[in-house]
């Protein structure tokens, strides 16, 4: 697949920061819906995952691109996602698992691109570089900046292609903002996504506020959706998957 036409696609996943449905912005910016988060496997038997995309992940191809989602963690046993994920680290201290499902809906998102595009397919043309960079804080998944800067450094040695970063950190005079958006220039052969907050348009949120050219800032088409350069739908629908 064109990473073009990935990436495309991995913008959709991106902007899902204030759905209904569960958390997603995990600062403190959160004008739109309240964030709660959603529990993806409440039984044994039982998976709640993305409707309209395949119920189980597809085998990996040759030499699939490789996509960093940084974020909450991941489900590693998701239908949707067992064996697309090529490496993991957890940077918070609290393990790899996904407390409140953010990440791992957002990786079943980026990896359901291809489904969109070519749904003859029957390899999956991209793995899956998570790093888990939030702590859980008064029932929220908090992330820190320092860990976010360590994550995309250790994403960029397992050779990720595209990262995608659906968190953001206040516009203030803190010096780590300006230390991860260097950290972001640096890696030129690395094409950023980042989410645009969800304190309206006139609210900057770092990285998506970032001014380097390998960063596309993305909003959701809603009323609190931040300044970015694209806006995509802010909604996404989970399902049980039978």
């Amino acid at each position: 697949m064109n990473i073009l036409r990935f990436l495309a696609l991995l913008v959709v996943g991106c902007a899902i920061q204030s759905p209904s449905a569960y958390a997603a912005e995990f600062g403190e910016l959160l004008d739109g819906p309240k964030d709660r988060p959603i529990n993806l496997h409440p039984k044994d038997d039982v998976w709640i995952g993305l409707s309209n995309a395949p119920k189980q992940a597809l085998p990996l191809s040759i030499n699939p691109i490789r996509v960093a989602i940084i974020d909450s963690g991941v489900l590693a046993e998701h239908p949707q996602l067992k064996g697309l994920i090529a490496a993991s680290k957890d940077f918070s201290g609290e393990g790899i698992e996904d407390r409140v499902g953010h990440g791992t809906v957002v990786a079943i998102i980026a990896t359901n691109g291809q489904a969109m595009l070519e749904p003859a397919e029957k390899e999956a043309k991209s793995s899956l570089i998570i790093a888990k960079v939030t702590r859980m804080k008064d029932g929220k998944a908090v992330p820190n900046r320092n860990k976010v800067i360590a994550a995309i450094k250790w994403v960029a040695e397992q050779k990720a292609r595209i990262v995608n970063l659906s968190l953001g950190f206040p516009d203030d005079d803190d010096p780590g903002n300006d230390q991860l958006c260097e950290t972001i220039a640096n890696l030129k052969d690395i094409v950023f996504v980042a989410a645009a907050g969800n304190s309206g348009p006139q609210v900057r949120v770092f990285p998506a506020a970032c001014d380097v050219k390998n960063l596309i800032s993305v909003t959701v088409q809603a009323p609190w959706g931040g300044p970015g350069d694209i806006a995509a739908p802010g909604t996404v629908q989970l399902q049980r998957l039978e």
